[in-house]
C-alpha cells in the first residue's frame, strides 16, 4: 500500500513538473511564433539577429557588417513598409540600416562609384568611392536642380548642360546655373592664344529666344548679333552687340588686330562701315 501511495505521489509530481514544463513551452513558443517577420531588403544578406516590431514600423535592433569587416550591433531603422512602398531597398550601408534608391537623380554617372545613395531633402547623399580606395560619405546640395552629376574622387559634384552657342567652340569647364540663366564661370580662350578662366554672362536663354547667339568675344561670352543695324561693317566686324542704341563691335584693323569700338545712335544711320578699326555711320 505504501509503495502505491509512493507511485501515485511521484506519478503527480512528474504530472506537475511536465505540466509546468508544457506551460513554459507554450509561453515561450507563443513569443516565437509571434514573433514579427523583419521587413524585405537587401540588408538581410549582411545583417542578423533582427528584430522587428511590426506595429511601430521599426527594426528595432540588428548586427550589421561593416566594410572592414567589423560589426555595428545597434543598427536600426524606421518607417520600413514606407521606404519599400516608395520603391527603395532597406540596405546595410557600412553597418547602418538605410531606405535608398528612392526618388534619386537619374542624371550622370555617380551611380557607377556612388552606393547607398538616398535624398534628404534636396540633397543627394551618397558613400562614393575614392581613388585609392575606400569611400567617402557626401552630399550635394539642390541634386535635382543638375542635369550632371558625378563621382569627383569620393565627392558628388553636379553642373547644369551649357546652353546652346559658339562660345562652345573655344571654351571649356563651363559651369551653368539653370536656376538664374547664367554661365557662373568658364575659361575661353583669347586671340593671342592665353585664357580668361573666369568669363561669365548672364540671361543666357534670353539671348537665345531673341535669336542670338552666346559667342566667345577674345576671351568673354557675350550675346551677340541681335537687332544689329545692316551695314558693310558686318563684312569686318565680329562679336557685334547692341548696347541700348549703341552699337559695339570688334573691328579688324589694317595691319592686324583689331579694335573694339561703339557707334552711338547706331540706328539712325542708314549705312554703317568699319574705317580701320572704328565704326562710323553716315546716311
Amino acid at each position: 500500500m505504501k509503495n502505491i501511495m509512493r507511485i501515485h505521489g511521484n506519478t503527480w509530481g512528474i504530472f506537475f513538473v511536465t505540466l509546468c514544463f508544457v506551460a513554459i513551452l507554450l509561453l515561450v513558443g507563443g513569443s516565437v511564433c509571434n514573433a514579427d517577420d523583419p521587413p524585405a531588403g537587401s540588408y538581410k544578406n549582411s545583417c542578423n539577429t533582427i528584430i522587428y516590431d511590426t506595429n511601430a514600423d521599426k527594426i528595432t535592433s540588428a548586427h550589421c557588417k561593416r566594410k572592414n569587416g567589423s560589426w555595428n550591433n545597434s543598427a536600426n531603422h524606421s518607417n520600413c513598409q514606407q521606404c519599400i512602398d516608395d520603391g527603395g531597398d532597406l540596405a546595410n550601408c557600412d553597418g547602418n540600416i538605410d531606405c535608398i534608391n528612392v526618388n534619386l537623380p537619374d542624371v550622370g554617372s555617380y551611380k557607377n562609384s556612388c552606393w547607398c545613395c538616398r535624398m534628404d531633402g534636396t540633397t543627394l547623399r551618397c558613400h562614393c568611392n575614392k581613388s585609392g580606395g575606400g569611400s567617402n560619405w557626401t552630399g550635394l546640395s539642390n541634386a535635382n536642380s543638375y542635369d550632371n552629376i558625378w563621382n569627383d574622387n569620393g565627392t558628388l559634384k553636379g553642373k547644369n548642360n551649357p546652353p546652346a552657342g559658339s562660345y562652345n567652340n573655344s571654351c571649356n569647364n563651363i559651369f551653368y546655373n539653370k536656376d538664374v540663366d547664367r554661365i557662373t564661370s568658364a575659361s575661353c580662350r583669347r586671340k593671342n592664344g592665353s585664357w580668361n578662366n573666369a568669363a561669365q554672362h548672364f540671361n543666357c536663354q534670353q539671348c537665345i529666344n531673341a535669336g542670338g547667339d552666346l559667342a566667345n568675344c577674345d576671351g568673354n561670352i557675350d550675346c551677340i548679333n541681335v537687332n544689329l543695324p545692316e551695314g558693310s561693317y558686318k563684312n569686318s566686324c565680329w562679336c557685334c552687340r547692341m548696347v541700348g542704341n549703341s552699337l559695339g563691335c570688334h573691328c579688324n584693323k589694317p595691319g592686324g588686330g583689331s579694335n573694339w569700338t561703339i557707334l552711338n545712335n547706331a540706328n539712325t544711320y542708314t549705312n554703317i562701315w568699319n574705317d580701320k578699326g572704328t565704326l562710323k555711320g553716315g546716311n
